[in-house]
């Protein structure tokens, strides 16, 4: 796998973050 000298933690860090952000999305749009 190629990685784009972002860390793991980095990335998990960042899913957890865009799953927040994705809940407040969806609870604004519906």
């Amino acid at each position: 796998m190629f990685q784009w000298g972002i860390s793991e933690e980095k990335m998990r860090d960042f899913r957890v973050k865009w799953g927040i952000l994705e809940e407040k999305l969806r609870f604004f749009l519906v």
